[in-house]
């Protein structure tokens, strides 16, 4: 059975952490007065692991927004969680925050106050637990922003198969995600920043990627090492627009 999170996984609720509060500090810098929604798409149960063997505990995700929240003002968070037993503990661990159940219950939620949001998505695997239809949708409704946690280790394992073979769907599917221009196309933003694969398990390797039309400045340097960017086409003479 596999496990929703490791002894690592407090590496990347630390990465998830600095991109996602760099990204809203900055919107909230240049609109101090605008409503915000924060969005954890894979909420999971809210809890931590240790640090390092440490007795401190990890931020997971669902902590990282609703602390936000607090700190900036004028936010609401938006939990998304498909299994019932952990809503009840996410119910429990953040009464000011609003659960759903599914990534479609988010498109229900917004209202016209909402002037920006910020999704993080974190499935631990690569098949349709990131919701990306329902992210594009929520984007051409409201500015947003998206930091994904992708585990290309697992998809990696798909490269090595036969086209025609079992893992035929898959490969046609999800390859194309490997790509950084794919998150930055289909979600139709302006820049895609990610951080090198970070390995924390046999079977997890990830990396943390940022999909904005304004990258903050710490979002497009160390760690993250990759910044691929929409380009503008020559406009050709006698081209009408």
């Amino acid at each position: 059975m596999r496990r929703e999170q490791s002894d690592q996984s407090w590496i990347k609720h630390g990465f998830a952490e600095g991109a996602v509060v760099a990204q809203v500090r900055a919107f909230r810098a240049a609109y101090p007065r605008e409503k915000i929604l924060l969005i954890d798409g894979n909420a999971g149960t809210g809890k931590g692991v240790p640090i390092d063997r440490t007795k401190a505990i990890s931020r997971p995700s669902p902590e990282i927004l609703t602390q936000l929240a607090r700190e900036i003002g004028n936010a609401e968070v938006l939990l998304c969680e498909k299994d019932y037993k952990k809503r009840v503990q996410l119910w429990g661990a953040f009464p000011a925050a609003y659960i759903v159940e599914h990534h479609r219950d988010v498109l229900n939620f917004i209202r016209t106050e909402h002037r920006y949001a910020m999704w993080i998505s974190d499935p631990c695997g690569y098949g349709p637990g990131h919701g990306v239809e329902y992210m594009v949708a929520l984007a051409k409704r409201l500015p947003t922003d998206f930091v994904i946690i992708f585990n290309e280790h697992a998809l990696g394992r798909a490269r090595g198969t036969d086209i025609d073979g079992a893992w035929g769907t898959t490969r046609n599917l999800y390859l194309p995600r490997l790509d950084p221009q794919w998150w930055r196309e289909i979600l139709d933003k302006k820049y895609l920043a990610r951080t090198h694969k970070i390995q924390t398990s046999p079977n997890f390797g990830f990396r943390v990627m940022v999909a904005s039309d304004h990258l903050a400045q710490s979002c497009s340097r160390f760690p993250f090492q990759d910044v691929c960017q929409q380009i503008d086409t020559p406009k050709q003479v006698g081209q009408t627009i």
